[in-house]
Formats: C-alpha cells, structure tokens, sequence
C-alpha cells in the first residue's frame, strides 16, 4: 500500500521506484527485492491529493472625486483545508502603480485586511489584485485568487449659488449639494461663508444623499455694507468610511451696483486698453452712472458721457486706452458712482520694460540644435547694457559674451547652437536682461 498523497505532495513526477519488497515472518526477514518495480511515467497529479488551502481574495475600491485620491481595501482569507505557507499578493493597475504584501503563514479560515492610499489617481484607473502570483501555494481551487475592480467614484459638489431674492443688502441664498459619485453619502453637514465676518453653519446634517440625488439649501442673510462679498459654500459627508468634501464660491453684489470685472485686455509695449464691468444690483432701473479712473501715472481720467440708464441686473461695459509712456507696475483704480452710492476696484498692471520672446528651435540635426529668441526694448530710451543667458536644463547655462545697445522699440535676435548629450524632453529657458530687468521664456523640444 502506498499513500498517493504523500507522492503528491513531493510535485514529483514518475515513473516511481519501489526501493525494495521484503517478506517477514514475526521478526524475521525470509526474502528481500531490492529494486522491485518501476512504475511507468507519471504524474504527482495522478495520485490522491491531500487537504489543500484554498486562498480567496475580494477588493473594494472608494475614489474620491474632491482629493483624487483611490483608497483600496483587500481581504485575503484561507478558506481551505489546511494552513497555506509563503503567501504573497500583488496589487497594480493599468498604468504605473504596483504594491505588494507577503505572509509566511495563513491559518485555515483566517482573514488579513489591507489598505492601500494612491494619490493622483482618476474614476477610470482598473485595479487587479493577485494571490499567490507565482503559484508557490497548491490550492484546492485556483480559480479565485484574482479580482479586478474600476473604481467606484465617491463624490460630492456643490453644483450652484445662486442669489434667489435681493432687497438692498439683504439676501435669500440657494446652493445645491449634489452627489455626483456612483455611492451614497451619509451624514452630510454643511456651511455658508459669507466673507462679511460671518459663517452659517447646518444646525443638522443630512442623513444620506444617493447616487445622483440633490439637496437644496437656503439660508437668509442680511450684508453689513454694499459691495462684492466672495461667498463660499462647502459640504463634507462619509463614503465607504471615507470622508468627502467639496466647495464652490461665488461673487455676489450687495448694494445698488458693484464693479464686477476690471481687466487688462490688450497690450502693446506702453499702450493697454481697460475693460471695466460694473453691474446694476437693484430691482429697479438706475440713473445718471458715472466712472473715472485714476491710472495709478499721475492722471485721472473721467467720463465724458456717463450712462443715463441702466436696466436692473444689466451689465455695463467700459473701455479705456491708455498710453502709459513708460514701463513699470502700476496700479490703477476705477470707480463708478450715482448721486448716493459708489463702488470701486483695483489691479496690478505690469508694462514690459524688456521683452523676450518667439523663443523656438530653427534647426535640428545629429550634431546639434539651433535656437532663436528675440529681445525687444519696449522702453521708451535707450537700453545700454542688454545681455542673456540661456538655460539648457541639460546642465550647462550659456551667457552672452558681450553686452548690446537697443534704441527704444529695436529687436535684436539671439541665436544660440547647443548638442544634447543624450535624448529626451528639455523645457529650455532664454531670459533677456538688462541690469535689473528681466524677461524669460520656456520652449519645451524633445531630442
């Protein structure tokens, strides 16, 4: 009689030796084979097999929309007939990320627990998780030790604010809560910045919000003063034990009008032209609406024809061009006013001193690379001390050798020869100067 599963579990295949036969009698040995019988050839499979582990492996997996962040739960259990020695998992998916655990001993019906973070992660990421990759355990069934899972997207947004009544600076405030993932939320609370030294804060939360369902929150508030308060919503809730949030904010008007927008539209060396947005707030329309603006240069100009009529909720455009004569930060300030009321806004205006600029590559070949970049004297005088420098993010940086001399509005081009010392992406920089002043731009080329 031989035990098959002992043959088993050597996972040695045949033929096999029976080393010897003997014949005894009580104590004493009448007749011994050595060498008795060879079997034919076969395999370890062929014979019974003993008590096997049998590893089992589930996953879930909580993408949170509002951190990009992926939290991946896995469960390995042995659910076999015997302990299972040297067990390790996989983890990966369809891009970069890989991880890995290892175990030198797992009982019969034990359960591990992993938790894995990734960062950076999108809803559209597949995960696959294994057990026992390289088959180093014999299981009783095979066939349950790999699980794929597309992440299950945990989210929530605030969709909208919205001003739903105005009467002078009091206001009835609307903002949605949506629950855009694929599972519910639970215990949902909320708060509402005013950005006036006061925060409005859910006196209960919400219990769950589905997947796909809305809730809507409305709240009164009255503003201290006119003007432009950034109001700011958010929620936070419990997904899978994971914590979602999300915030918008928004630019509301309290009082008669607001200056909504105030913007730098185009430029040309020391000439920009200002657009101005101010917006009629009451509910009824307004008239006589006058502007002036003071170029933060010593000038102030003013309104020839201010707006004799102005509808409710309607947006005024203003536009003014202006010759600055000269570079430098400026601040400018406009203000927009009626017979009673007034409101106003600021910017930072940077006019170019010196411009660097079209910094491309003209030639490429085995033995090297060609680029060019121009440099320009928005000044309104001479510039008498131009130089440049240019980085090749390949470790060396080349200096110009000599300075130049640029009359207002002259270019002058840069032409630069450099070889790679090997291939790749390089985001290289050429950056024109004068003493203190400086320009730079980026080119991003592949070698």
């Amino acid at each position: 009689m031989v035990n098959g599963s002992e043959i088993y579990k050597t996972k040695i295949n045949g033929p096999y030796v029976i080393s010897f036969v003997k014949l005894a009698v009580g104590n004493e040995t009448k007749d011994i084979i050595f060498g008795a019988h060879t079997t034919n050839e076969t395999s370890y499979t062929d014979y019974e097999r003993p008590p096997l582990p049998d590893l089992r492996i589930n996953m879930e997996v909580v993408y949170n929309s509002s951190t990009n962040i992926t939290n991946i739960t896995i469960n390995l259990s042995n659910r076999g007939q015997t302990d299972a020695f040297n067990v390790f998992l996989d983890i990966f998916d369809n891009t970069t990320y890989s991880n890995n655990r290892s175990l030198s001993f797992l009982n019969i019906g034990e359960n591990i627990t992993y938790k894995f973070n990734i960062t950076n992660s999108s809803n559209t990421t597949l995960f696959t998780a294994i057990a026992d990759f390289d088959n180093l355990v014999d299981e009783s069934n095979e066939t349950n030790n790999i699980v794929q899972n597309i992440e299950t997207t945990v989210s929530l947004e605030i969709e909208s604010i919205t001003a739903m009544y105005t009467n002078g600076t009091l206001k009835i405030f609307e903002f949605i809560i949506l629950n855009g993932g694929d599972t519910a939320v639970t215990d949902i609370q909320w708060q509402f910045d005013t950005n006036d030294s006061y925060v409005v804060d859910s006196t209960s939360n919400l219990s769950s919000l589905a997947s796909g369902e809305k809730a809507f929150v409305y709240l009164v508030y009255n503003f201290s003063n006119a003007g432009n308060f950034n109001v700011r919503a958010n929620a936070t809730g419990l997904s899978s034990s994971a914590i979602v949030s999300s915030a918008l904010t928004s630019i509301i008007g309290v009082g008669d009008f607001a200056v909504t927008s105030f913007s730098n539209e185009y430029t040309d060396i020391t000439k920009v032209i200002l657009e101005i947005q101010a917006q009629n707030y009451l509910e009824n329309n307004l008239t006589k609406l006058n502007w002036s603006l003071n170029t933060g240069n010593d000038l102030i100009i003013n309104a020839t024809n201010p707006f004799t009529y102005v509808r409710s909720n309607e947006t005024v455009f203003i536009f003014v061009d202006y010759d600055y004569g000269k570079s430098g930060i400026f601040n400018p300030i406009l203000i927009v006013s009626n017979q009673s009321n007034s409101a106003s806004k600021t910017m930072a205006l940077d006019i170019k001193h010196i411009q660097a600029y079209n910094l491309s590559l003209v030639n490429q070949s085995v033995n090297g690379s060609i680029f060019e970049f121009v440099i320009k004297n928005n000044l309104n005088y001479n510039l008498t001390n131009v130089n440049w420098t240019f980085d090749t993010k390949n470790g060396d940086i080349i200096n110009s050798t000599n300075v130049s001399f640029l009359q207002p509005g002259e270019l002058m081009f840069v032409y630069i020869k450099y070889n790679f010392t090997s291939s790749g992406a390089y985001n290289v920089n050429g950056t024109a100067k004068n003493d203190t002043l400086t320009d730079s731009r980026n080119l991003t080329m592949i070698i």
